[in-house]
């Protein structure tokens, strides 16, 4: 059953100009060190770092404004393995919320087209 659905669009270029800005103030403040390697090696990283941005946001929605408290950006984070799907790790204090909240499975979709990153999270119980 569905209990949970966040989705969250991210301009790009947003993105881009607040990387130029903060660089790895703001790289490193959002993102873990698997997402930034994948991102970095990507030919436009902006585009990837948006996406998963979407996909931190939309987690953070599909969760609800009271149990999206306190969970840290950089404790979420999207895998890609190689042949399979995006979906969402998790580790310290969020990771024990997420097993607390009921959710068993997370479904997460990404895509990104014509300077727009997207994102969608559903829990299921």
């Amino acid at each position: 059953m569905v209990y949970g659905i966040g989705i969250d669009l991210v301009d790009t270029t947003r993105m881009e100009r607040v990387i130029k800005r903060w660089g790895d103030r703001f790289i490193h403040k959002i993102f873990t060190p698997g997402e930034v390697d994948y991102c970095q090696k990507k030919r436009t990283p902006a585009v990837h770092y948006a996406v998963r941005f979407a996909a931190k946001e939309s987690l953070f929605k599909a969760l609800g404004r009271a149990q999206g408290r306190g969970i840290r950006w950089r404790e979420v984070e999207v895998v890609r393995k190689r042949g399979e799907p995006p979906s969402l790790g998790f580790s310290g204090a969020t990771e024990i919320r997420i097993k607390n909240s009921g959710a068993k499975r997370i479904l997460l979709s990404l895509s990104h087209e014509a300077g727009i990153g997207i994102a969608t999270v559903i829990l299921e119980s």
